[in-house]
């Protein structure tokens, strides 16, 4: 497949069902070949492995994976599985709480064939609370599309988006031959992946059009002050 889209998930059955059939409902077809999904479920203790069953049944014509580790491995090592199982050039990590909006997997395949070997792709992010449906100003204020070479100016324009998990879709190959076992534990993997990614230089695209709905004020399962002073801290 070009693109791998993998949702790693902990004790959100609720927020998982809502994510997983936006995607699912929007992959026609014609994408069977070119996309895969996979939910990496971390040993959660809810209905999770019920909610994923579900999907697999209403959508039995589309290459969806599950996968289930036997115990809970962190978040981190949970993000690493995810690259390490994804069989896509390219891979999305998409948070369990957060939606792809219409067209966005369509858009995302139609960047890759339009830009081949570039480095990553943004979808253009808006926050939600309850409706990911309400239109919203996009974290990024883009009049139209930014295609950029420098791995900098990519950062620049991401700022702090570049802790999220679900900010770009990037090359699997870019990273593919680094270790990041001294990174788990930092609780921001995601962004050394992403920072190896955008370092290449190679092409990188930011879309105008929001096609990702970012939940807000969902503080769940994280203590914020580790979060974001002292692992923070470890990152930079």
């Amino acid at each position: 497949p070009q693109l791998s889209l993998c949702v790693p998930t902990y004790n959100r059955a609720g927020l998982l069902d809502q994510s997983l059939r936006a995607v699912l409902g929007q992959i026609t077809p014609d994408m069977a070949d070119s996309v895969e999904i996979i939910v990496l479920d971390n040993a959660s203790p809810d209905g999770t492995p019920a909610v994923v069953a579900r999907a697999q049944a209403d959508f039995p014509a589309l290459p969806l994976r599950a996968l289930r580790h036997p115990q809970n491995i962190g978040p981190d090592a949970n993000f690493a599985a995810a690259v390490h199982q994804a069989r896509g050039d390219y891979v999305y990590l998409l948070s369990d709480d957060d939606i792809l909006l219409p067209g966005a997997v369509a858009r995302l395949l139609a960047l890759i064939r339009e830009h081949p070997g570039f480095d990553a792709f943004c979808l253009n992010i808006r926050p939600f609370i309850t409706d990911p449906g309400e239109a919203r100003p996009p974290l990024l204020t883009l009049t139209q599309d930014a295609v950029l070479y420098s791995g900098d100016e990519a950062l620049a324009l991401l700022g702090t988006l570049i802790g999220f998990l679900s900010v770009i879709a990037f090359n699997k190959s870019r990273i593919t031959s680094k270790d990041y076992a001294d990174k788990v534990g930092t609780n921001f993997i995601q962004s050394f992946f992403f920072l190896d990614v955008l370092a290449g230089g190679n092409g990188f695209v930011a879309t105008s059009e929001p096609l990702l709905a970012q939940r807000a004020e969902n503080a769940v399962g994280l203590n914020y002050f580790r979060v974001f002073v002292t692992s923070l801290h470890a990152v930079l």
